[in-house]
């Protein structure tokens, strides 16, 4: 029994390896792009998809183009994120992506370099924690041990993506719908995977005052056509905004996959953990 029951932990173990893998190989080709020289124009505190905030700054290059670039980071806290931008040097020298000049990116924090290790860390546990178990003890409290720990891992997983779950379902049922006026509208690079957004300036009435609002666009390409083509000004968009703070908008909020994916992967991840806990203490 001892082997089948491995050979799943270090399935998992596998996949934690390849993501982890897979970040570090992403950061260290952004790492190996070559540096440009940009002048920063402008700094800002924008709300994000999700009910957050990121920062977003436009640069002007040597040939004198104007991009707008975004963390690839979020805080809850808007004072936080606009330390963290009035940090950055007027003059900075960022990576370029050699296939594509436009495509330039933001100085990483620290939790960008972590984030691999955490993930490779959490694939080795994976792999180690069941095989101690069965080393120490070749009895079947042993690998009991171990499908309890499954168990636990795998509720707090449930509990995590219940709770997101519920934070998005909140933004649903308390933040008020509005019709909002795209002003102008950009295409911006999101993240560390060179995909590319477009955000938009609305506005839109709360309690008979004019309110204006960066609002991020859903998903990402990197057809600049497709883009291109996304919220033109004076279109307009149904919203959400939040009655303590108008200016923190959405329009990805609805009953869909595309709004709730993170919440249903925590909560299948836990439940799988969970599940292959309870049918290895069923077995035994």
């Amino acid at each position: 029994m001892k082997n089948p029951i491995l050979l799943v932990f270090w399935g998992v173990a596998a996949l934690f390896l390849v993501l982890a893998a897979g970040l570090a190989w992403t950061q260290h080709q952004i790492d190996s792009w070559p540096r440009v020289t940009v002048q920063i124009q402008d700094r800002q505190v924008v709300p994000d998809r999700h009910g957050k905030y990121v920062g977003e700054v436009t640069v002007t290059t040597a040939k004198g183009e104007q991009l707008k670039l975004r963390t690839s980071w979020a805080s809850s806290q808007s004072a936080s994120m606009q330390s963290t931008l009035d940090s950055l040097p007027q003059t900075a020298a960022l990576p370029e992506n050699p296939q594509d000049p436009k495509d330039l990116r933001l100085p990483a924090q620290d939790t960008d370099a972590l984030m691999p290790w955490f993930i490779a860390v959490g694939g080795l546990l994976f792999a180690v924690i069941p095989v101690g178990v069965i080393a120490l003890s070749e009895r079947k409290d042993g690998i009991r041990i171990a499908a309890t720990l499954f168990v636990l891992i795998g509720l707090l997983m449930l509990g995590l993506g219940a709770g997101l779950a519920y934070q998005r379902a909140q933004v649903l049922h308390t933040w008020p719908e509005v019709e909002g006026t795209v002003v102008s509208s950009w295409p911006i690079a999101r993240g560390s995977r060179g995909r590319l957004g477009k955000d938009a300036e609305f506005r839109y009435q709360v309690n008979g005052a004019e309110v204006h609002s960066v609002v991020g666009t859903r998903g990402g390409s990197n057809d600049r056509a497709w883009l291109d083509s996304l919220l033109q000004p004076g279109t307009t968009q149904k919203l959400r905004y939040n009655p303590a703070n108008p200016k923190l908008a959405t329009f990805e909020a609805s009953w869909s996959f595309g709004y709730f994916w993170e919440c249903v992967l925590m909560l299948g991840i836990g439940a799988v953990t969970a599940g292959m806990g309870l049918a290895i203490r069923k077995l035994l």
